[in-house]
């Protein structure tokens, strides 16, 4: 079965979401600022949290933020590549965060 710009909406809206979520803990949490920090990340990234920046551990509210985050992008980018060249061109215009 070929996956649909409908499938890629649904994964896109889940990584915006995961963002949102991230981005609450973006003024307390470094590791975050870091992930976050001029759209550092990208779709079709992961993440890893062993360079740690020299901090503690964030609470586990933060861990699990980053892992749905992380979890979504790779989901996301999964669709994507699962679209056909037109329906590529269709998203990969739309494929910006805010």
């Amino acid at each position: 079965m070929a996956t649909t710009l409908k499938k890629w909406e649904e994964a896109w809206n889940r990584l915006a979401k995961a963002r949102e979520k991230l981005q609450s803990f973006e003024r307390d949490y470094p590791i975050v600022r870091h992930i976050l920090i001029l759209d550092n990340i990208k779709p079709g990234d992961t993440i890893s949290l062993e360079s740690g920046l020299g901090q503690d551990s964030p609470p586990i509210e933060v861990l699990k933020a980053l892992q749905n985050f992380d979890k979504a992008l790779r989901h996301e980018d999964l669709v994507f590549r699962q679209l056909s060249e037109p329906d590529k061109s269709v998203a990969a215009a739309k494929r910006k965060f805010d």
